[in-house]
């Protein structure tokens, strides 16, 4: 496409960037980026997106910067993908700054995608008063998905206490996953718990199995 095309349409050349990004094309993306007459945050976000899909961390947290320098305002859409990208990649510092930054700069209410990126990113490192905290702040905790983040973190750092809780608390919301029964059996496993664990297995191989358990039960 030429730069002619592109500056006769700058929705085009958003579109352009986003094809690139998501193709991992992203040094084609920056291009494209940098030769738009001028760029808004869906632009900047789409090549956000793309830099952290991929990994590419510290080249998400330039493009955010450079965003901001252009005096434009980050959005919802843009601070999910920094701190999905900072969950991924275990920075919990940097996650923690543009999560403040959301909420107090930008007055950005966080949505239930937010809270699971900070309840990840704070549960891999075993902060789990931070992670808690987050959880706390939510609107409704009734949302199987955040349980079952803290689940696994807590089966990461052999947190029983919390594991039990954030398991009672998954099934309360109504959580069929045979993957919180098999996280909730290793826990009981590394505390001395086997029957209960061996129990839980079981449950977690009948939800992956529903033949199974219809055929036991028509015993």
């Amino acid at each position: 496409m030429s730069k002619g095309m592109l500056e006769r349409d700058i929705v085009l050349g958003t579109a352009l960037v986003d094809m690139y990004a998501k193709c991992g094309g992203l040094e084609k993306a920056q291009q494209v980026l940098e030769e738009l007459p001028m760029r808004n945050v869906v632009s900047w976000t789409a090549l956000i997106a793309g830099y952290a899909q991929q990994g590419q961390v510290q080249a998400a947290l330039e493009c955010l910067n450079k965003l901001q320098i252009e005096g434009l305002c980050p959005d919802n859409i843009t601070f999910l993908c920094v701190l999905s990208a900072c969950s991924h990649s275990g920075l919990v510092e940097e996650a923690e700054r543009h999560y403040e930054s959301m909420t107090r700069k930008y007055n950005i209410v966080p949505t239930l995608e937010h809270h699971m990126c900070m309840v990840t990113v704070f549960g891999c490192v075993g902060q789990f008063d931070k992670a808690m905290s987050i959880v706390e702040t939510m609107p409704s905790c009734d949302c199987s998905a955040i349980w079952l983040a803290l689940l696994g973190a807590c089966r990461k750092w052999s947190n029983s206490r919390l594991g039990i809780f954030a398991f009672d608390q998954s099934l309360r919301c109504g959580s069929d996953c045979g993957a919180a029964y098999v996280m909730m059996a290793d826990i009981y496993a590394d505390i001395g718990m086997q029957k209960d664990a061996e129990m839980l297995e079981g449950m977690a191989h009948a939800l992956n199995n529903p033949r199974s358990h219809v055929l036991v039960g028509a015993r």
